[in-house]
This record gives structure tokens, sequence and C-alpha cells, in this order.
């Protein structure tokens, strides 16, 4: 199955699930990030990426400098282990990752969520890259990915999903990356940018994919000088 249809599939499950006004909330949200201009702050291709230094779930710190020394970058923005349309897409990149590598790039996963709830699902769904958590969404915040929950759907998805963001992110916050993934060169510039406002829909892997193929065949096979 591939990712459009997994995304598909949980869709129509959790739709089945609330009720014509429970869904019209949902959906209030999506229309109002985008009438915000959400996506308008969010970075550009062509721009440095800020750096970064965070903890992995084991608490080992990982900064942006060590790893562009190495690898391009893709940076995949992860909700939380309690969202599936985040696991679908999880496990989606698992299985391109040997790819990924092949292009010299390294996937890092970025989450607000309490280490201890992801390093268990990290070890049961075999993910083989880092996830960084970003306690408070600051990272998310300084690429302009960053979105308050708002009140109306708290007490929803504390009910119908079981979900309280204020004890689930590291933050205890109740706020959320847009849904989003990253591709940075080894000099730190960003080459390709998906951001959906609409967690429920991802882009397929192939455009990313594509990309990275690009930049693997004009990068320098050495470590490119300075980082970031």
């Amino acid at each position: 199955m591939d990712l459009a249809e997994a995304l598909g599939e949980i869709r129509a499950r959790y739709a089945s699930r609330l009720t014509p006004e429970q869904y019209a909330m949902m959906e209030r949200q999506v229309d109002e990030l985008q009438i915000a201009g959400t996506l308008e702050h969010v970075i550009t291709v062509g721009s440095k990426l800020p750096s970064f230094r965070l903890a992995d779930t084991l608490g080992k710190q990982i900064s942006s400098k060590t790893l562009l020394k190495r690898h391009s970058l893709v940076l995949f923005f992860y909700r939380g282990t309690w969202c599936p349309f985040c696991n679908a897409e999880l496990e989606s990149l698992v299985g391109a990752e040997a790819t990924i590598r092949s292009f010299t790039a390294q996937l890092v996963g970025i989450t607000p969520q309490r280490p201890e709830m992801v390093e268990a699902v990290r070890v049961v769904r075999n993910v083989g890259f880092p996830i960084l958590i970003d306690r408070g969404n600051e990272y998310a915040a300084s690429l302009g990915l960053c979105y308050g929950f708002p009140g109306y759907l708290r007490s929803l998805y504390q009910e119908i999903f079981n979900t309280d963001l204020s004890k689930v992110n590291a933050g205890s916050d109740w706020q959320l990356p847009v849904a989003a993934r990253i591709v940075v060169d080894r000099l730190g510039v960003v080459r390709l940018v998906e951001a959906s406002l609409d967690y429920r829909t991802r882009p397929p892997l192939d455009h990313m994919l594509d990309v990275l193929r690009r930049l693997a065949a004009i990068q320098d096979a050495g470590p490119v000088p300075g980082g970031q």
C-alpha cells in the first residue's frame, strides 16, 4: 500500500468516528490556518537553514552543523506518535531510508513529543534515523512551522481521540508543527519545502527523492567546509 492509499484509509476510518458537527470542527481548523496565511511564514527554498542542536529520544545532542559535514538532510516534522497520518508517513520514510542514504542524505525526524513516548514507537517501528525532541516547538517556530491548537478542538481530541497534548508534548503545551518535509544541501541551503496545513494529506515521496538524486549528482563527494 502506498502512502496516499494508507492516508485515505485512515481518513475514512477517522471520519466514521465523528459526527458531522465534530468533522466540521476539524475542517474549521484547517480553514482558519489557511485564512491566516500560515504557510506564508514558512522557510523558503534558497534560504539558509537556521542551525539546530536538539536531543534525540535517548538524550544525545545532535546538531545540524555536525550532520551537514557529511550529509544532505531531510527534515521530517512529526506531530507525534498519537497521529496515525504521521505514522503512515513515518513508515513510508522508513521504507525509503536506504534509497535516501544512497543519495548521501540523512533523515532526521523532529517532534514536540516527550522522548520516552517517541522512543517506544521508534523501536517498535524499527526506525533507523534519529528523531529529535523540539521542546515547545521552538525550532519549528523558527522555520514558520508552528501553530497553536484551537480551544474548540482540545476537548474533542481528549474525548474522542484520547489525546491531551499538554501531557503528550515535552513542553506541556497545545502547539504542533505543520506537517512538513524539508531537504537541505550540505551547504545548509534549503532545496525543497513540502508543507501541508491539512495534516491528513501528505505528498508522495517521489519529488523529494528526485531532488535528493539531483543533489547527489552535483555535490562533491568530500565534506563541505563550514557546514552549519
